[in-house]
């Protein structure tokens, strides 16, 4: 049966508010008092429930991406709206008063903070039966959902650490920046990678982790080469190190998805196969280094 399920209508506020003018019956211009329509920023300040609720509509863009992806049935995907909604005004919204800078427009950075949770959500529920057979649906679409499920990705995470352990001599490296980039601890690996570091370059990695949320991926590549010259003794940049992880991420969807099997054809793009590589860290390492790698997971 059809949800009924509709989210309040999308206004935009700005800075710089219209002020509309009148007319009187006779067609005299009767002016309105200038009133002070307040911005994004000072109700993220003053009024962070009204924020939310304006940005409504872009919640829900962004979690019907995922629906239209097959990640989500539409009774799911209003439950993770409302899960978004709930940790927004709980916790979220307080980190980003904290951490908000100005430098990005507030809805640019909000959508990140969005995207992180659905992504989390989406990890989370994907241990679960039934959030598998969504993902079984995306990764593997020409096999029927049946209960070999929970097989059939461990196979596919045995795929994927072939590929890594048999191609990229670099395997290491690369696992830092995809951790890096897709907001996973990193910094107990890259203390392996490097054997040691100044404090200044153990806080330059806690930085990534603990203000992934308000950096874009053009300084988490620029502290990542920051890092690795320092380990390396090299003097790279951060748009060649930019290049090698997408070059290295495109060769390995294309192994991933090179499957002769018909009855078993991958199709993964870079939504998917990073859900694939958060399944594949966690088999990765031991259960104590996980841990200690992702403290918050179970």
């Amino acid at each position: 049966m059809e949800s009924n399920f509709q989210l309040p209508e999308y206004k935009l506020l700005s800075k710089f508010s219209l002020i509309v003018n009148g007319f009187g019956k006779k067609g005299n211009m009767t002016t309105q008092q200038p009133q002070k329509v307040p911005s994004d920023v000072d109700l993220l300040y003053n009024n962070p429930k009204q924020l939310i609720v304006n940005y409504q509509p872009l919640i829900q863009k962004i979690v019907l991406q995922f629906k239209n992806k097959g990640f989500l049935t539409l009774h799911e995907t209003e439950d993770l709206i409302q899960s978004i909604n709930e940790e927004l005004l709980i916790s979220k919204i307080k980190v980003i008063q904290k951490q908000y800078n100005g430098t990005s427009y507030l809805a640019t950075y909000f959508s990140k903070i969005v995207y992180n949770l659905c992504l989390e959500r989406l990890r989370i529920h994907r241990r679960r039966k039934d959030f598998i057979d969504l993902q079984k649906r995306e990764i593997v679409p020409s096999n029927p959902v049946d209960q070999t499920n929970d097989l059939i990705i461990d196979e596919e995470v045995k795929r994927l650490s072939i590929i890594m352990r048999l191609n990229f001599t670099n395997r290491m490296k690369l696992e830092i920046c995809l951790l890096a980039l897709n907001g996973w601890p990193f910094k107990e690996i890259l203390l392996q990678y490097c054997g040691s570091l100044p404090r200044r370059y153990i806080e330059r990695a806690e930085k990534i982790e603990r203000q992934y949320n308000s950096l874009n991926k053009k300084d988490i590549y620029a502290d990542l080469i920051f890092l690795f010259n320092y380990c390396e003794k090299k003097s790279i940049k951060a748009d060649a190190l930019r290049k090698w992880v997408d070059a290295r991420i495109n060769e390995i969807i294309k192994l991933m998805n090179n499957k002769l099997d018909d009855l078993n054809v991958s199709h993964y793009n870079h939504e998917t196969i990073y859900l694939l590589f958060d399944k594949y860290f966690e088999k990765k390492y031991r259960q104590s280094e996980m841990r200690q790698i992702f403290p918050n997971r179970e």
